[in-house]
């Protein structure tokens, strides 16, 4: 659900929203914050997730599966799918440090205006995008393989 909100709350909030209101500048540093502090509660989503299941791994629930190229298909698409995440986070705490905007999280200064390289901004913002686009193919690949396996 956290993902979903952040890739339709981001687009919503560049793209749709009146500019006049507060101006394109403040439009969009609110929406790149409300979108870095959903991200940030995300990984450490994720990472409690990582965590819970290496230490309870033995309690949870899976299908047996005795096939083992399908079985490293699945293990290969969940650590994409963790990969990919960590992937996004990293690319976007970088595209925030070369920001035009100031930026904060939580009262924390992740960027400053005096500080930015737009060449590295573009290419960081690309990379970004690339990993979304992955991400969206392994949730369709994943929600594919749970139908599957329900079947």
């Amino acid at each position: 659900m956290l993902i979903l909100f952040m890739l339709l709350n981001m687009g919503s909030q560049i793209h749709l929203l009146d500019y006049r209101v507060k101006g394109q500048m403040e439009h969009r540093q609110d929406a790149i914050e409300v979108h870095a502090l959903v991200g940030a509660i995300l990984l450490l989503v994720l990472v409690f997730r990582i965590v819970w299941a290496t230490l309870f791994k033995a309690q949870i629930p899976r299908n047996l599966i005795q096939n083992k190229l399908h079985n490293s298909f699945i293990s290969a698409i969940q650590f994409l799918l963790y990969a990919v995440v960590f992937a996004l986070a990293v690319s976007g705490v970088m595209m925030a440090g070369e920001s035009e905007l100031s930026l904060h999280l939580l009262g924390v200064e992740l960027s400053s205006p005096d500080h930015k390289n737009i060449k590295q901004y573009s290419q960081l913002l690309e990379i970004h995008l690339f990993f979304i686009s992955v991400f969206w193919w392994l949730i369709g690949l994943h929600v594919a393989g749970a139908m599957y396996a329900k079947r």
